[in-house]
C-alpha cells in the first residue's frame, strides 16, 4: 500500500521545496544522495574541494607557489654499513618571494633502522628552527644522520618538511614536504 501526501514541505537543507509524498527523494536528499546546485547558483561556497580536485570557488583552484627553494645533497654520498659513521644532509634554502619568511624544518628517519640524529641513533625526528629569511637570501643548514654498527646496507628514506611561519613558530602559513634517501652501502 502507497501513501501519497499532496503537501509541499521546504526542504532547508537543498533550499528547495519537495512534495511530501516523495519521502524518498526526501531521504536521498538529507542521507548525502543526489546533491543540488542551488547554494553555487545563488553564488555561495562551500570552500571544500570536489571530487575532480577543483573548489567550487575560483580563487582556491589557483596554484599557489611555494615561496622557498629547497634542494638537498649529502657529503659524502653514502654511509659504510656495519660502521659508525655520519654522513651531512645539506639543505639549501632560498626565498624567492618579496616578503621575508620565518623558516623551519622537520627531518623524520624510519622508526625501525638504525640510523639517526645523534650517534646512538636513537633521535629520529628533528626541528630545525631557521629563522627569518630575507628576499633573495640563501641559507645551507647542514644536519649529521648517524649510523651504527648494526646499520644494514640498503637505502633508507628520510623525510624533509619545511615550514614557513607567521610571526612566531607557533603558526604555520604553509608548508612543503621532500624525500630523499640515505645510501648504505
Amino acid at each position: 500500500m502507497v501513501v501519497e501526501w499532496n503537501v509541499l514541505v521546504k526542504c532547508p537543507r537543498v533550499s528547495c521545496y519537495k512534495n511530501k509524498g516523495d519521502i524518498m527523494g526526501l531521504l536521498s536528499n538529507i542521507l548525502g544522495g543526489k546533491k543540488h546546485s542551488s547554494r553555487k547558483k545563488a553564488g555561495y561556497s562551500s570552500g571544500y574541494k570536489t571530487e575532480n580536485g577543483d573548489s567550487d570557488t575560483p580563487e582556491m583552484n589557483e596554484k599557489r607557489e611555494f615561496p622557498i627553494n629547497m634542494s638537498m645533497s649529502f657529503t659524502p654520498f653514502r654511509l659504510k654499513e656495519h660502521k659508525d659513521g655520519f654522513v651531512n644532509l645539506v639543505i639549501k634554502l632560498k626565498n624567492k618571494s618579496n616578503e621575508n619568511q620565518l623558516v623551519s624544518l622537520d627531518l623524520l628517519l624510519p622508526k625501525d633502522e638504525l640510523l639517526g640524529f645523534d650517534s646512538t641513533c636513537v633521535n629520529k625526528y628533528l626541528v630545525k628552527k631557521i629563522g627569518i629569511l630575507s628576499y633573495g637570501e640563501t641559507m645551507t643548514v647542514s644536519v649529521p644522520v648517524w649510523s651504527s654498527n648494526q646499520t644494514r646496507n640498503g637505502n633508507y628514506a628520510l623525510d624533509v618538511t619545511a615550514y614557513i611561519h607567521y610571526l612566531t613558530y607557533d603558526k604555520v602559513i604553509s608548508y612543503m614536504k621532500k624525500k630523499t634517501y640515505v645510501r648504505v652501502v
